[in-house]
């Protein structure tokens, strides 16, 4: 799952605040209460998660961007730090079409985006190229309904947040959590995949489906019982029996009317009545026309508005590049541009022009982003209220129409057949027929109703044979999970090899580790002695805790980097030397950052690490790293919020 964060930017009241990553490792280190653990719950807190109201963040904190690379999309998401139960997400895909839409954190009744995503998480699966996962809620019963499995239980394995580091293993020992803990190692490791999952949710739909028309089935037999309408046979005798009623009925009404001479009248009042709703029919025709024009150029506005926000982006990210550039010796030859012969006030490079100084005060980028989002979204609710116009006005046009084919037929009935004498003769046999007709449709849908019922007898044959098919693919593919074994096999000897690596107390080489396939606990067997086994609920001190949930997050990406698995490729780990003191314990520190490195360098180097922590260990390994020092009151190391100063 390729997903890259590129910049979080954070707009406050008083300033911009800009961070960008690293494609490998984003270092933030410093002392406390300078906004470091801040950076990465705002990431969360832009793919949906909480976000802890610090001071800061409550008296300055306006909103808050985050742009990503998301497979072959680029993606920001926007988020509000007040009373924000939803998301903007703005994207543009490798063809360079754009689109925009309110993401709501929890799922609503109508889609967002295309006919299946409804919230945040299904847009997040969806960037990602992947259906949103289901799996049973209760794994013993193969008829327990299907949970979704969201993107944010994905995280728990991607983001390693300072308060759970040494008291939680990956909601392992949560009750209401812990199955989809379980459930994400399942689907990583390779005991429940993609098409599994679709496969169950392929059953949960048909055995709706059977189920309903079963239901369906009974209910409808019953209702006809009660009026005489048991069999298929009996409609059919009922409807031969008026089928001679209503011929005998018609040969009378055609006698009638072939020795009936018919005089033609002319309707006026109808004919007026016809030539006013013509023109009226126009008049609404040309509205709907109108309608459909104005939908279509505001659809185009907005595409534009969208696409001009990622060039303020890409404007933005080139002027904080380019911005203060000057040059030491000239481009072209490389002489020194420092000539005491020009003046001061002639270009130090050319020595011929005068300098220019930007006088402009131009709008700050963020407020024309705002504005361009504020504009889109203004065109959306106009674009609804127009589509619901359109919609209404579509109605209108075609109640007319129906209204004018209605009076045009009833125009040349009356031409044809307009006379009172023949009217009063006719009447009554008419009545006759119109009463048997209706009889006779009242028949004709029973008789349809018996005919669906035996297509749905048929259709639930086919269902039933359909199920029992899901059923056998089922057990088919979860046969075909063989290589989960090896796949668990390869992750306990890569969480061996990191505790090992990075010296955790009491970790031996001639150690083995053991995961419970059942509650994916990993062990440590002290020599190989069961007996002996310990893990994180008795590991002890807080720091081997700490280093035990971060070597395990280590080992299992990177056996799926090995091992192509699923599992989002960034890491996120707030404080891994918690509790572990750099001067006291300082083989551990290095050891650690040194094994991290590594894996950056090479197995792990697709991954993105983002890593806060009290200090700073540099790397000797040929990485792409960036660091940044953090302090509560030094201008030169700056908080999160460069001019806040508080607490």
């Amino acid at each position: 799952m390729k997903i890259k964060f590129i910049t979080l930017k954070l707009l406050c009241r008083n300033s911009v605040e800009i961070l960008n990553f690293s494609s490998q490792v984003t270092f933030f280190h410093g002392q406390i209460s300078a906004g470091k653990s801040s950076i990465v719950r705002l990431i969360e807190f832009c793919l949906g998660g909480t976000l802890e109201k610090t001071p800061a963040i409550i008296q300055e904190l306006v909103s808050v961007e985050l742009a990503t690379r998301i497979n072959e999309y680029d993606v920001l998401f926007e988020r509000e730090s007040k009373g924000s139960n939803q998301v903007q997400v703005t994207w543009k895909n490798s063809a360079g079409a754009t689109a925009s839409v309110l993401a709501p954190i929890k799922t609503t009744d109508s889609s967002i985006w295309e006919d299946n995503i409804f919230n945040l998480n299904d847009l997040i699966f969806y960037f990602i190229g992947l259906t949103p996962l289901k799996v049973r809620k209760n794994k013993s019963n193969s008829d327990s309904p299907l949970i979704r499995l969201s993107f944010k239980n994905l995280l728990w394995y991607c983001y390693l947040d300072q308060e759970n580091l040494d008291s939680s293993f990956y909601k392992m020992e949560e009750p209401f959590r812990s199955s989809s803990s379980r459930d994400v190692m399942r689907f990583i490791i390779g005991y429940y995949n993609e098409r599994l999952s679709q496969l169950e949710i392929n059953l949960e739909d048909i055995q709706k489906q059977l189920l309903g028309k079963r239901e369906a089935i009974k209910q409808v037999r019953q209702f006809l019982e009660r009026f005489n309408y048991g069999s298929e046979a009996e409609v059919i005798e009922q409807r031969n029996e008026i089928i001679k009623e209503l011929a005998s009925a018609n040969l009378e009404k055609s006698n009638i009317r072939e020795g009936h001479l018919k005089e033609t009248h002319f309707v006026d009042e109808l004919r007026e009545t016809l030539r006013t709703l013509n023109h009226g029919l126009e008049r609404e025709c040309q509205q709907l026309f109108d309608l459909e024009e104005r939908i279509q150029e505001e659809n185009a506005l907005k595409a534009e508005l969208l696409l001009s926000k990622f060039k303020l982006i890409q404007a933005q990210s080139a002027s904080s590049v380019l911005s203060g550039l000057s040059f030491e010796s000239c481009p072209a030859c490389g002489t020194p541009t420092n000539n005491p012969s020009y003046a001061e006030d002639l270009c130090h490079l050319c020595g011929r022009h005068p300098v220019l100084e930007n006088n402009l005060s131009l709008v700050p980028p963020e407020i024309i982003s705002r504005d361009l989002t504020s504009r889109a979204n203004e065109l959306e609710e106009s674009i609804s209220r127009h589509q619901q116009g359109y919609k209404t006005q579509k109605c209108r046009v075609d109640n007319l129409q129906e209204e004018k084919n209605r009076l045009d037929r009833q125009l040349i009935e009356e031409l044809q057949h307009y006379d009172s004498s023949f009217v009063a003769s006719i009447l009554e046999i008419e009545r006759c027929v119109a009463t048997l007709e209706e009889r006779l449709r009242g028949l004709d849908k029973i008789a349809e109703i018996t005919q669906s019922l035996d297509k749905m007898g048929k259709e639930v044959d086919i269902l039933k044979l359909e199920v029992e098919e899901l059923e056998r693919h089922i057990e088919e593919e979860k046969k075909s999970l063989d290589n989960a074994d090896e796949n668990i096999r390869t992750l306990e000897n890569n969480f061996l090899n990191a505790l090992i690596a990075v010296g955790v107390p009491g970790i031996e080489e001639n150690d083995e580790v053991k995961i419970n396939r059942k509650t994916w606990i990993p062990y440590i067997y002290p020599n190989g002695d069961e007996a002996l086994k310990w893990s994180f609920s008795n590991a002890g001190s807080g720091g081997k805790k700490a280093l035990f949930n971060v070597c395990y997050a280590l080992a299992l990406h990177k056996t799926a980097s090995e091992k192509a698995l699923p599992i989002p490729n960034f890491l996120i780990i707030d404080t891994p030397m918690k509790n572990i003191g750099e001067d006291v314990n300082n083989n551990i520190f290095s050891s650690f950052y040194e094994y991290l490195y590594s894996l950056a360098g090479e197995s792990l180097s697709n991954t993105q690490f983002i890593i806060v922590d009290k200090e700073y260990f540099p790397s000797n390994s040929p990485i792409d790293i960036i660091q940044r020092k953090m302090t509560p009151n030094d201008s030169k190391y700056p908080p999160l919020i460069s001019y806040y100063r508080g607490s």
